[in-house]
């Protein structure tokens, strides 16, 4: 018998998802020259939400695809915020304000 176990987080909170929409999304979008932040949110799952995976029923062939943001969990959603932060950091020398300065 096999007994297997994963670790289940709660979904993101109103305010982690207003932070990376209102803020996060909102610098990313002035540094890149896109007001839509859902157009940036796309860009950004697509640089920072990818998934490479085996496929299951061939566990030698790997599978890419981007994860969506209702796949988050409290966790995910904070360490993605906190890669778009550090691109905006190295890539344009920018900052985002934390939650708790807005």
């Amino acid at each position: 018998m096999k007994v297997y176990y994963d670790r289940i987080f709660p979904k993101p909170s109103i305010s982690q998802r207003g932070y990376l929409f209102g803020i996060v999304y909102k610098a990313v979008g002035e540094y890149i020259g896109e007001a839509d932040v859902h157009v940036v949110h796309e860009i950004c799952l697509e640089k920072f939400n990818k998934e490479y995976s085996p496929l299951p029923y061939n566990q030698t062939v790997w599978d890419y695809r981007i994860k969506r943001g209702s796949e988050f969990d409290t966790i995910n959603i904070g360490n993605y915020i906190e890669w778009i932060c550090a691109f905006i950091h190295t890539e344009f020398g920018g900052s985002v304000p934390l939650p708790n300065e807005v």
